[in-house]
Parts: C-alpha cells; structure tokens; sequence
C-alpha cells in the first residue's frame, strides 16, 4: 500500500509527466520505489527496493542535465541515495550524511532541493531534529555555513 504522497513531473524531460511514488510491502517489511508513466504503467529501471525505515523523497536536477533525479533519504541509516528516471544510480551516490548525535536521526526530516549559488547544481537541505539544517552539494559534501 502507499504510505507517502505522490510526486509528479516531467522526470524524464520529454514533455510529459510521470509520477512517483513508495510502497510498502508488507510480505517483505520493505518499501519499493515506483516510477509510472501518465498511464500508471511502471517505467523500466523500476520499481527500486527502499529501506524498511524510509524518509522523505523529492524530485530535482542534481546534475544539471534539464531532467529530474529522484532523491530519497533512509532514515535509519541516514543515506540519501539519488536515481535517474532510467533507475539507474546518480554518481557518488548513496551517500552517507554525516550528522551531530544530538540529530537522533533524519527518519521523516524534511528535504528540499534548491540553488544557492550560480553554480548548475542543485544543494539538497534537510532538518533533523533540534540540531538544525543540513546542506550538502550533489556530491555529498557538507556545506559551509
């Protein structure tokens, strides 16, 4: 059954729009990532097997190439991984966050992606806890302040 929202773009870039979505698989105590097609037809490359604790996802262009990369995070081992609408994985991902103890962890912490600097590639932010922001560049690198 699905437990988290819906996201619909043009993931691909080719003028039409897709949606994805996570699944919980109860048999497997798992969730799976789906990307369909406006039909609801499942995309090939997917469905991707998640984590059994996930977090947020969003949708962004990491890399700059003008189609959108979907972005996850696993809450219980604090990893956000990225795929290309072909399911392939993103370069230099997952990858690892590096976190203050005092974060308990990023299950369920809010992620958005945006530029902060002319630079082609989009930063992805997220909360945790009482601790703070996090921001990181598309390589995984823990942003200055």
């Amino acid at each position: 059954y699905i437990k988290k929202p819906y996201l619909i773009g043009d993931v691909d870039n080719n003028g039409t729009l897709e949606i994805f979505t996570q699944v919980y698989k109860d048999s497997e105590d798992k969730y799976y990532y789906y990307l369909l097609d406006k039909d609801g037809n499942v995309k090939s490359g997917w469905p991707k097997k998640g984590w059994a604790f996930p977090g947020s996802y969003v949708l962004s262009d990491l890399d700059g190439d003008s189609d959108l990369e979907l972005i996850s995070i696993n809450g219980y081992s604090n990893t956000i991984n990225a795929y290309h609408h072909n399911g392939t994985t993103v370069n230099d991902f997952p990858m690892s966050i590096a976190w203050d103890s005092n974060a308990n962890s990023f299950n369920g912490a809010p992620m958005v992606t945006g530029y902060i600097s002319k630079s082609s590639q989009a930063a992805i932010f997220l909360s945790a806890g009482f601790s703070g922001l996090y921001g990181f560049d598309s390589k995984g690198n823990i942003l200055s302040n």
